[in-house]
This record gives structure tokens, C-alpha cells and sequence, in this order.
């Protein structure tokens, strides 16, 4: 087989000359949501690919199949010429980019993957027709459509986004009396729903404090139910409390019985390996919530005197495997993305995988996509095309679907 299908030379076997072609086959899958979004640049491209001569040997083979009990469409791609399959490739590579959503500031990300975020996602695709792929772990978000629904949604979202922001800058804080400490705790699932989902509510257990976020109307209202609910707890009976008691429970050891944050007797306590300091189980998952919703991904001993980090351990045996597993991807996703870091995230879309950025190299092998990629393009890599020739190649098709289309 020829390492270049297009080499003229001549592979001799005894007194016959032969020349093996072997024919390559691109699949490329679209789901059903997304060719209802763009089903007008999927036949554009294709028409595209059969009405250029230099593709006239390209083979384009259109199939609806079933993968995961989900309708998909897979439409093959099947030439000799390595050159000829991988410009066919540019004109759904460049469909299939989307418009990219840029996100400005993490504020943004936390705002738009909240729970009312994807329900807005969900609207908005309803209402522009178009097809909005989001992956909170990678905070990536792409827009599928023509170019007036795309544009149209973008905006949309991007307004939301500042409305979000701009109602969230309204803020209230409750004191948690004493003695009614636990109870918050215990109730504290039921305290957030109070927000409706329209404001953020956050309880911070050190402080005494529950502050609401959002608009001012809205925080308004949750924060009479909330007072109501708060005044319905019967305080428990805790030892009177000075300052310079607290602080003396905040570096007490063990012995006191006592927790440190709800200042009641211990109930399931948990002590933290690297600092052998002890909490009721519940306040710890808390005070890790709250700090887990912050976004702030720092988990410390809440004691004001310590503020040593917590190990893995503690963090999963406290917040469960799920919410663990949550905050790690969180936590990586935010690392990869400093400029410090030295590594990137695989190109492939909806890929974990990631590789650790050399200078001496343009492309890598995946092994979870099992693709190869073009660092500097962006893309699955253009064998028997240089960078260069590929951007043209990809230049001359925007050009001829613009000309197509004015």
C-alpha cells in the first residue's frame, strides 16, 4: 500500500505492474437536533461537494441509523485521494464548528449552567429554532443554525447573562439567632428551594448568616418566607457565648463535645485527618456546599484558627462521591484553563482527554477519540495538507458559499 495514494509510481509483482488504491471512508455523525437546525447547510455542503470537479471521484453516501436509541444521521465520505477527502472534510468541519459562545469572566459560566441557565438554554432553542450544545465540564457553548437564528440566540443569551448578573447584585443577609443554629442545617434543602429558583440562596454556617441574591423584588419576598420559617424554630439550649468563648471553642480540641459551628453537642461528628479537628457531619457539608456553590473551590477547616486544607478523603466522605466527582471536574476544568498550565483540553468535541502542550510538536494522537488533531487549526489533522494549504482550502469554500448564497 502506497503511504501517498497519488504517488504515480508503480508497485511491481513478478512481470505485472500494479498500482493499489486503497480506499479511505471519513464518517461523520449528525444527530437529529442538529440536522433540524441546520438542514439547509447539510444539503448546501454536499451539494457542494458534488458540483466541484476536483471532487468528482468523492463519494457521498447519506444514512439515518440508530446509536444509543437515539435517530442519527452518517454521511460517509469515500475517495482514494487522501488531499480530495480531507477538502470534502473542511466543509463539514467548518459546519460543524458552530458559533462559539465566549464567555468573558467565570461569572458568566456559573450563571448560564445553573439549573434556570439550562432551562433558559432549552427556551431559547425552542424559540430560535436553533441547536445549543453545552458541556458545563468543558464550559463550552455552541450555536447550530442559520446564520440569522445563530446570531439572534448568541445575543439572547448574552443579555440574559448581563440581566442575570445585574439582578444577582441585589443582596440581603438574615442572622441565624441562637440556638436555632442545627436547625438551619438540618432545614437547609428546604431554606434554598424558598428561592424559587429565581434568586440564590446561601448559608453560611461560621457566620450565622443565610444571604439571598438576586432581584430585589424577588429577594425581597424570599426573605419574609425565610424569616417566617426561621421564626418557627424553637431555639435548642446552648452555653452562653461571649467572643472570647468562641474563640476558645474555635481551637478547642476534642474534649469539649461541643461543634464548633453550630455550638450544640455533637451529632455524627467527623473529625479532618490533617488537622484532627471535629464537626457534626452535617455542618461540615454545609460549610463545604456553601464554598462548593461559591465556585470558589478552596475547602479549608471552617475554624478561623486553622484553615488547613482539606484532604480528598474528607471532602468525599462529607460531600459524597457524586458532588466530589462534580467539584474535581469543576476544579480541573478551572486549572487547564490558567494561563500557567501546560495543559490543554483534547479538540475532539465532548472529549475529557487532555494532553500536555510541546513545542517541538503540531498535532497528537487521542486516545479516547482515537483521532488525530491539528493544534494550530483546531481540527481532526489534514493528512497530505499542510496548514496552509488547509486554511486556503477552507478560505476558498467560504468564499464559494458566499458567493452561492448573495
Amino acid at each position: 500500500m502506497y503511504e501517498t495514494p497519488d504517488d504515480p509510481n508503480l508497485l511491481k509483482f513478478g512481470d505485472y505492474k500494479m498500482r493499489l488504491i486503497p480506499i479511505i471512508d471519513h464518517t461523520i455523525e449528525l444527530n437529529a437536533a442538529l440536522t433540524r437546525a441546520i438542514p439547509k447547510q447539510i444539503e448546501h455542503a454536499i451539494e457542494t461537494i458534488k458540483r466541484d470537479p476536483i471532487l468528482s471521484n468523492i463519494a457521498l453516501i447519506k444514512k439515518i441509523s440508530l446509536k444509543n436509541q437515539q435517530e442519527i444521521i452518517r454521511i460517509s465520505i469515500k475517495g482514494a485521494s487522501i488531499q480530495k477527502i480531507y477538502k470534502a472534510r473542511a466543509i463539514f468541519e467548518e459546519l460543524m464548528k458552530g458559533l462559539i459562545f465566549k464567555f468573558a469572566e467565570p461569572s458568566w459560566v456559573s450563571v448560564i449552567f445553573d439549573v434556570t441557565g439550562k432551562k433558559f438554554l432549552q427556551k431559547v432553542q425552542e424559540r430560535t429554532g436553533t441547536y445549543i450544545w453545552w458541556d458545563w465540564r468543558s464550559t463550552f457553548l455552541r450555536v447550530f443554525g442559520d446564520d440569522q437564528a445563530s446570531n439572534k440566540a448568541y445575543q439572547e443569551i448574552n443579555d440574559y447573562i448581563h440581566e442575570t448578573l445585574d439582578q444577582n447584585k441585589y443582596s440581603v443577609s438574615i442572622h441565624i439567632r441562637e440556638g436555632c443554629i442545627r436547625q438551619s442545617i438540618e432545614q437547609s434543602s428546604e431554606l434554598r428551594r424558598m428561592g424559587n429558583e429565581e434568586v440564590k440562596v446561601t448559608i453560611d454556617v461560621l457566620k450565622r448568616l443565610i444571604i439571598i441574591n438576586g432581584d430585589k423584588n424577588k429577594v425581597l419576598e424570599c426573605e419574609r418566607k425565610i424569616k417566617d420559617r426561621l421564626d418557627s424554630y424553637l431555639p435548642e439550649y446552648v452555653p452562653t457565648t461571649t467572643t472570647a468563648d468562641f474563640q476558645r471553642l474555635t481551637i478547642a480540641t476534642n474534649e469539649e463535645r461541643v461543634c464548633p459551628i453550630c455550638l450544640s453537642d455533637f451529632k455524627s461528628p467527623y473529625c479532618l485527618q490533617p488537622c484532627g479537628h471535629t464537626f457534626c457531619r452535617l455542618c461540615l457539608q454545609n460549610h463545604f456546599e456553601s464554598i462548593y456553590n461559591t465556585d470558589a473551590l478552596h475547602l479549608c477547616c471552617p475554624l478561623l484558627t486553622c484553615k488547613v486544607e482539606c484532604v480528598i478523603q474528607d471532602i468525599e466522605a462529607v460531600l459524597g462521591f457524586e458532588k466530589m466527582s462534580c467539584l474535581a471536574k469543576i476544579a480541573f476544568q478551572i486549572y487547564i484553563a490558567r494561563q500557567e498550565s501546560d495543559l490543554n483540553q483534547c479538540i475532539g468535541n465532548n472529549c475529557d482527554q487532555v494532553y500536555r502542550r510541546s513545542q517541538y510538536s503540531s498535532s497528537y494522537h487521542c486516545d479516547q477519540c482515537n483521532e488525530n488533531y491539528c493544534i494550530p487549526c483546531k481540527v481532526e489533522y489534514h493528512f497530505g495538507m499542510t496548514c496552509t494549504q488547509y486554511k486556503q482550502a477552507v478560505h476558498e469554500l467560504n468564499q464559494n458559499f458566499l458567493s452561492t448564497n448573495n
